[in-house]
């Protein structure tokens, strides 16, 4: 398999021993979900100008929505999650005028580290086009 299959892996061997596997992986998520909040405060922060405590509270609404919660069991999967309010925010910039290539290099990113998140991550920017 490819190295980016395992470079969650690769994370929590070098900065864990074999004792604390676990609290490596539990880290690992918790920053994973953190960085899908915060891009989903970014979002919403740079598209619809809303005021710092509705923006925390609609970024931890998304950070743990059902589909997040089911996706935390697969480290790599989460990835793709805090991609798609980024590919979001190009796409609106996109409409506005911008260039193309923020969008295909974000929806790439998203299908390099998870290809059936990222299909869904490219479906949903295409209907929000």
């Amino acid at each position: 398999m490819p190295f980016k299959y395992y470079i969650n892996h690769y994370i929590i061997v070098i900065f864990f021993n074999s004792e604390n596997m676990d609290i490596g992986v539990e880290i690992l998520t918790l920053i994973k979900i953190l960085l899908i909040a915060n891009s989903a405060v970014f979002y919403l922060k740079h598209t619809y100008k809303y005021e710092k405590n509705d923006i925390i509270i609609f970024g931890l609404i998304y950070a743990y929505c059902s589909y997040v919660i089911c996706y935390s069991f697969h480290i790599m999967w989460l990835d793709c999650l805090y991609v798609l309010p980024i590919a979001l925010y190009f796409v609106d910039k996109f409409i506005d005028g911008g260039k193309i290539y923020p969008v295909i290099i974000t929806l790439t990113y998203g299908l390099w580290t998870n290809y059936y998140l990222g299909f869904i991550n490219a479906f949903v920017a295409g209907i929000y086009f």
